[in-house]
């Protein structure tokens, strides 16, 4: 486990403009073992969440392109959906889908 402190990163309107772009950026430059906790702010709840899931679809699409597991011939589809129940924090799927016609793999 790492000892380093745990930082808090407040990036306001970011659901648009620059701010969009500098939580784009820091989602970039992390990774797993980073110990950083971004926090989007907006001041249009649906705006922010939108954002949000852009910004997390994203994310995991251009990972899954990076990874070494060769997947260059195949068109990702990244859907996130993330959401709060009752007050009782976060719950999040994610899942990726591919064409059956045009990606051989799927059968």
């Amino acid at each position: 486990m790492s000892s380093a402190k745990q930082r808090v990163i407040l990036v306001t309107g970011a659901n648009k403009g620059i701010g969009f772009e500098v939580i784009k950026k820091l989602l970039e430059e992390s990774s797993a073992s980073s110990n950083n906790l971004i926090l989007l702010g907006s001041r249009d709840l649906k705006r922010g969440q939108d954002a949000l899931l852009q910004l997390v679809t994203v994310n995991i699409r251009d990972r899954l392109k990076a990874s070494n597991m060769k997947f260059d011939r195949y068109k990702f589809i990244v859907q996130c959906i993330i959401g709060e129940n009752k007050g009782q924090g976060v719950k999040y799927s994610c899942r990726c889908l591919w064409d059956a016609d045009t990606d051989g793999m799927a059968k």
